[in-house]
């Protein structure tokens, strides 16, 4: 457990923390970097702090250092922090940040918290507590209350998720995906944030959301209206906003609809594996910053689609080897 005691107990440079924030979130599939997230959450138990704002204060401190923003600890939800450090193993498939910031949820009232995780090439819904629903697709993880207790309805979700929420004006609904967050009005959307890719989406088909990110050090949120889309590159925090057809528009459930909505090559191959579960690999960094816009409404294969995108760019080879596909570019 040295290296992570060491990161998360001693001061250290800005550099050897970006190091190590970089090392967590690359090897979180370790079984052995798991066993040391758990064992480190777990010695640090509340009746070994002199009062709840000690223990408080120590857990700001290490998401700080983990690179999320602290959260004050109420005394009621000290008691629920072991029970979420001895699952911290369960949940390290999505980002760090997330599964840290479900530790530190607080909660008026112990809730029991449940995890979805949807297989590649699959889709699946989940109904939540309120009436809401919540289909997720592809790769998808989310976590969620067995109850909505307090005075928000917050969840937490790596992946991509078509949604209809419940309107409850006394009690607002946040999607919290790394760093960003969606506060929903009352309203239906499709939401998209692979920790794995670059680019976040966000089209709103019905009522209103607001989406807060973080960009030059400084928290931001934008409102959207209905018919209005956005895509944040997490690269530079460019942010866009433009235009869509809700009227003509389908979510990923329909007909297994798929939109590259000016999409760099390495975001689309990406979205290609989770939806047929298929290994791609792009070989050219210029072809994997190539950008495209294509739709496919009507249950297109796997082939159809790299055949219309390599038509699209002659430059474009498709080579497929041992179940992997390969995308390079024509010398």
């Amino acid at each position: 457990m040295k290296r992570i005691a060491d990161f998360l107990e001693k001061e250290q440079l800005n550099e050897e923390v970006l190091e190590n924030q970089r090392f967590l979130v690359e090897h979180k599939g370790d079984p052995e970097l798991e066993k040391e997230l758990e064992s480190f959450f777990n010695s640090l138990e509340p009746e070994k702090m002199p009062d709840s704002r000690s223990l408080g204060t120590r857990y700001c401190q290490l998401t700080e250092k983990l690179g999320i923003r602290g959260r004050w600890l109420r005394s009621k939800a000290a008691s629920s922090i072991l029970t979420w450090g001895t699952r911290i193993a369960a949940v390290i498939a999505i980002p760090l940040m997330v599964a840290v910031g479900l530790l530190l949820s607080s909660q008026k009232q112990p809730a029991e918290w449940n995890e979805m995780y949807v297989p590649f090439g699959q889709t699946r819904t989940v109904a939540l507590a309120d009436g809401s629903t919540m289909t997720l697709n592809s790769g998808s993880r989310l976590i969620y209350p067995s109850e909505f207790l307090g005075k928000e309805r917050k969840v937490f979700l790596n992946g991509e998720v078509s949604a209809v929420i419940s309107k409850d004006p006394e009690k607002p609904f946040i999607i919290q995906s790394g760093e960003q967050s969606v506060l929903v009005h009352g309203t239906s959307f499709d939401f998209k944030n692979y920790e794995s890719s670059e680019c976040t989406e966000l089209f709103l088909k019905d009522g209103s959301v607001s989406f807060g990110y973080s960009c030059e050090d400084a928290e931001r949120l934008v409102r959207l209206s209905p018919g209005e889309m956005l895509q944040l590159d997490k690269e530079n925090g460019k942010l866009e906003i433009d235009r869509f057809s809700a009227e003509n528009f389908k979510s990923f459930n329909e007909d297994r609809s798929i939109r590259f909505n000016n999409l760099k090559v390495s975001d689309i191959a990406k979205d290609l594996e989770r939806i047929f579960d298929v290994k791609i690999i792009v070989n050219d960094e210029k072809l994997a910053n190539t950008r495209y816009l294509a739709y496919f409404t009507n249950h297109e294969s796997l082939e159809q689609i790299l055949k219309a995108i390599s038509d699209n760019n002659r430059k474009m080879k498709v080579e497929r080897k041992d179940g992997v596909i390969y995308l390079s570019l024509r010398r």
